[in-house]
């Protein structure tokens, strides 16, 4: 049994951070060969937007263009601080959903993701979307540099912070035992 989940309090203090209109927030991933590949999408898209916005991205130790600040403060407020964020579908997309901060979410698939894409048995692969039960983060599988400008275009600032605190937050009422 689901019963919570500790992102909802431990975000839930930065949400008063008030973001900066035209800075755009890049999450490549965590890991070195995913930052690596993931790059190879998020840096285009910043050149080609670099004159109306200003980019940070939250990745240590990668070379891009002097254009994108390389983030290395507190995360999180470094995430609010950003209008909207361009980022690789997982938990950092759910960090990003509790803390108020519109996004549009990638994912570019490795050679071995086409081999095991026979054995994933799902329609939904935003863990926002999955947990929300409707299509509330758009994404892209694959890459798609005009699809993700124009979902940047469309992003609305709907907060999807209550709805994803009613869903997350500890519910005691949900173990089948009693304290």
């Amino acid at each position: 049994v689901y019963v919570g989940n500790p992102l909802i309090g431990l975000l839930a203090p930065y949400r008063t951070i008030q973001p900066e209109p035209d800075l755009i927030g890049l999450m490549p991933g965590s890991r070195p060969e995913i930052i690596s590949r993931n790059l190879k999408l998020l840096i285009p898209i910043a050149e080609r937007l670099k004159d109306r916005y200003r980019f940070r991205i939250f990745a240590k130790d990668c070379k891009v263009p002097d254009f994108i600040d390389v983030y290395t403060g507190d995360r999180y407020q470094g995430m609010r601080e950003c209008s909207r964020l361009i980022i690789k579908l997982g938990t950092a997309s759910l960090e990003a959903a509790i803390l108020g901060i519109p996004q549009v979410a990638f994912y570019l698939p490795a050679r071995t993701d086409y081999l095991l894409r026979p054995l994933i048995k799902t329609d939904e692969f935003s863990i926002v979307n999955k947990i929300l039960g409707r299509r509330a983060v758009e994404y892209h599988i694959g890459y798609d540099l005009d699809w993700m400008i124009e979902a940047m275009a469309r992003l609305d600032r709907e907060d999807l912070y209550p709805e994803l605190e009613a869903k997350l937050s500890f519910q005691p009422e949900r173990l089948r035992w009693k304290f």
